[in-house]
């Protein structure tokens, strides 16, 4: 506590802590001896702390966050049983043109003694957040995950938008999948806080929505995209519950048999990696189309060929980007000396 016997010393230190969010912080702040300028700077400091506060940003793309859904078999419209569950979170570092990007796993789980058994998993698209801006972008390149499968880096929650404005086009197109009474719809109607951060309310049709299509209220909110998890969710797919800490916090195991696991990360190996005239592209996958990809994200040329010569390129650094016949993608690089 601040005692007005520390403001007549002309120094006072100043310990807090917001939300418990923030490390503990020590602020020295030097005074006139006048009371009257004593008085201003203090209120000055304590506004300044309660807008930091309440304006503090939550961060969707981090790990130990865990969504988990049911999958279910249905037939026109109505739900029978539950197949599976999934659980989506996010794990690991990728670097694509210079910037860092979280894999979105969805890994199919199954109950094991009232716990998550993880069995199966795959990265379903790329992420990465810039918390100044408030946006996530995404690099994407299936359907059943966005309704934006451009494989480029768009944006697809943008936090900053205030009343009025117009979300991003690749929201507009999952809230809004077609035109509807011929009517401007997916424009920002309020924007409200609570403790978990903001929500942004819109008019669209509610994603999963099954049968005839009809405008209601939507939203998405700050820290978790929509209000069941990071990406679009089908009819049949049901969200059962949000966790956030590590996997034994939340109730997750990984599959105790030792090939259970089937990781769809890390599928493409280049070499020989540096090279000076090509490279070799090993991977199981049935790939489709390759793109070989500069600092500048600009595509050099694109191929189906495994054995690449990439001697007439300047030296740098390379992307090569594979798109499997399932139109999945994967990245990889290497350096031509």
């Amino acid at each position: 506590m601040i005692t007005m016997e520390d403001l007549d010393t002309g120094k006072w230190m100043a310990q807090f802590n917001i939300q418990d969010r923030l490390k503990s912080g020590v602020i020295l702040l030097s005074f006139k001896k006048h009371k009257t300028m004593k008085y201003i700077f203090a209120l000055i400091f304590f506004v300044g702390i309660s807008q930091t506060n309440a304006q503090q940003y939550h961060p969707l793309v981090k790990e130990g966050k865990y969504w988990i859904y049911g999958h279910y078999d249905y037939s026109n419209c109505f739900l029978m049983g539950q197949r599976f569950s999934e659980i989506r979170y996010f794990e690991g570092d990728t670097i694509i043109l210079d910037n860092q990007y979280k894999r979105l796993i969805s890994a199919n789980s199954k109950l094991n003694n009232s716990q998550y058994e993880i069995y199966k998993k795959k990265t379903v698209c790329y992420m990465r957040e810039d918390t100044l801006q408030q946006k996530v972008f995404m690099i994407n390149s299936d359907y059943d995950v966005f309704p934006c499968t451009d494989s480029v880096e768009i944006c697809i929650w943008d936090f900053s938008l205030k009343q009025g404005d117009t979300l991003a086009q690749c929201a507009q197109n999952m809230f809004l999948p077609f035109e509807i009474d011929g009517q401007q719809y997916c424009i920002i109607d309020s924007v409200q806080t609570d403790p978990s951060g903001k929500v942004l309310y819109s008019k669209g049709v509610i994603p999963g929505t099954c049968g005839d299509l009809s405008i209601s209220n939507v939203f998405y909110v700050e820290g978790h995209g929509m209000d069941v998890g990071p990406i679009l969710r089908k009819f049949n797919v049901l969200y059962h519950n949000y966790c956030e800490g590590t996997l034994a916090d939340c109730n997750i195991i990984i599959s105790s048999t030792q090939n259970g696991l089937i990781d769809n990360n890390n599928k493409i190996i280049i070499t020989p990696n540096p090279t000076t005239d090509f490279i070799k592209i090993q991977t199981e996958l049935d790939i489709k189309g390759i793109e070989i990809i500069d600092q500048n994200g600009m595509a050099v040329f694109r191929l189906n060929d495994k054995e690449i010569d990439v001697s007439h390129l300047i030296s740098g650094v390379y992307f090569v980007k594979c798109i499997s016949i399932k139109s999945e993608i994967y990245y990889g690089k290497f350096i031509k000396l």
